[in-house]
């Protein structure tokens, strides 16, 4: 089974965590949701409260299939974390599955990770990016093993993109008509 972390931070914007969680754990991959900080309750953007599987602490170490850091307001400060910036850079090395949406693309773009890669981002994010190459214009994007989406209106999409990166396309596409939700083309 296809494992996955998707990683939450205080004022982590809620959908772009919860759809990559449900839409994952539909197509069959295992998913930790992981928050960093000393507390598995994280508030986020909208003041939502979400319970984390782990703290990041306890699976810093670990290999994953996929690495997923949301955005929101709280994302720079979370990316300041020298151990989340290289759990990131450490999975893209490796060609597993790395993604970002909203503003973590920016800060991962930052600190190196997606060196060279195209991407997308929220549009405030757009200057913190200049060692890739930035499309701004899709909602997704997904060029090797980086996958970047620019915000919470491109959440499921991007949740879909991941599906198909760690399951195949007939199975996001299984996903994807399950819920009623058709994808742009």
């Amino acid at each position: 089974m296809k494992t996955a972390a998707v990683v939450i931070f205080e004022g982590f914007e809620e959908v772009e965590a919860v759809a990559p969680v449900d839409i994952l754990r539909r197509a069959g991959v295992c998913v930790k949701l992981v928050a960093v900080g000393d507390r598995l309750q994280v508030c986020g953007r909208s003041s939502i409260t979400v319970c984390a599987d782990a703290l990041f602490s306890e699976i810093a170490e670990s290999e994953f299939d996929a690495a997923v850091l949301v955005g929101g307001p709280g994302v720079r400060a979370a990316a300041s974390d020298a151990r989340l910036i290289e759990f990131f850079a450490r999975h893209f090395r490796a060609g597993k599955i790395t993604a970002a949406i909203c503003a973590a693309p920016g800060a991962l773009c930052r600190a190196g990770v997606f060196s060279g890669a195209r991407v997308t981002a929220h549009p405030s994010a757009m200057p913190e990016i200049s060692n890739a190459d930035i499309d701004e214009r899709a909602d997704v994007v997904r060029d090797g093993n980086a996958v970047t989406s620019r915000g919470a209106g491109t959440a499921m999409a991007f949740a879909l993109e991941i599906a198909s990166a760690l399951e195949g396309a007939q199975k996001a596409l299984e996903v994807s008509s399950s819920i009623c939700y058709t994808p742009r083309l």
